[in-house]
């Protein structure tokens, strides 16, 4: 029984231009110039080197190429030869898609290739929020440190419930070295922020003190007596010490919202009148904004050390 003819690739795969065939798994030709894939893969180029060009039956035939067989399908092979190839423009439709860039730019170590996938992770900031350890295991089995670091910073989001509870098959090709050192980083950011909002709480003053004739008028109305001048302090300490805690599980910004804010105000609401009431919560989204900078600041500051 002959063998099925060949599927001719679209364009600008079609031939007859190029001196070699690249033939997918499912029996597609792709015609291309060996010397494009050389200088993009030395495993290509070590390939090439030992091909020889089958021996023509017909003189009159046009001269045939050799023809390279690889493991991947066409629509994977048409991906890969289109970011090799000058004369495309190519295109990645989804996360999947880098990916799977990703793994076949690593088997023939197109370091180019692996450079431009990493620049468009980074890029992918929606993905990386929703999936930040899956992100994070990509990128230490490929080497992107830049894509790692960053992805171990929106790992902060995550409780440590949530990261032993999330089924990510990615993780087995990396090491158990790789994640003590997202575990080191998830620490030393915890106690960053612990020792932001543990200790001396003079900073509260200070950023207290453009607001501090507002601040006094919630702490010495007339329902409460001049012994409680500084019950504006009670009550942000209060917050600082929920925020604490809040933040050792997740040291993250995201974790500094507005609906934090409503523990607190059911627990001091008792205790504050209605105009009260009011002007902490204004003076409490105020105050996060400020820490929302500085939980950024410090976490940032944070080093992120990685073996891959």
């Amino acid at each position: 029984m002959s063998a099925a003819k060949p599927t001719i690739a679209a364009p600008p795969f079609d031939g007859p231009e190029g001196d070699l065939i690249i033939e997918s798994n499912d029996n597609v030709h792709f015609y291309v110039y060996k010397i494009i894939l050389s200088l993009a893969s030395p495993v290509f180029n070590d390939i090439f080197t030992s091909a020889q060009p089958p021996e023509p039956t017909n003189p009159n035939d046009h001269p045939p190429y050799p023809v390279i067989p690889v493991s991947e399908g066409s629509e994977t092979a048409y991906q890969l030869l289109s970011w090799c190839d000058p004369r495309c423009t190519p295109t990645l439709g989804s996360t999947e898609d880098i990916l799977m860039m990703l793994e076949v730019a690593d088997k023939y170590c197109m370091d180019r290739m692996m450079k431009q996938g990493a620049h468009i992770l980074m890029l992918s900031t929606s993905y990386i929020e929703k999936e930040p350890m899956k992100v994070f295991a990509i990128a230490v089995r490929y080497r992107l440190k830049d894509v790692a670091k960053l992805a171990a910073k929106h790992t902060l989001r995550l409780t440590w419930e949530d990261q032993v509870d999330d089924d990510t098959p990615e993780l087995k090709h990396i090491s158990a070295i790789a994640l003590r050192q997202l575990q080191a980083y998830q620490l030393a950011c915890k106690r960053a922020l612990t020792s932001l909002l543990a200790g001396n709480l003079s900073w509260l003053d200070a950023w207290a003190y453009p607001h501090r004739s507002s601040l006094r008028t919630f702490s010495a109305c007339s329902s409460r007596s001049s012994s409680q001048r500084d019950y504006w302090r009670c009550w942000l300490i209060q917050y600082v010490d929920l925020l604490k805690e809040e933040l050792y599980k997740r040291p993250s910004t995201t974790t500094i919202v507005p609906n934090l804010l409503v523990p607190l105000m059911s627990t001091v609401g008792s205790k504050a009148c209605s105009k009260c009431g009011l002007g902490k919560y204004k003076y409490l989204v105020q105050f996060n904004e400020l820490l929302v900078k500085e939980v950024d600041r410090l976490v940032s500051e944070v080093p992120f050390e990685l073996d891959c």
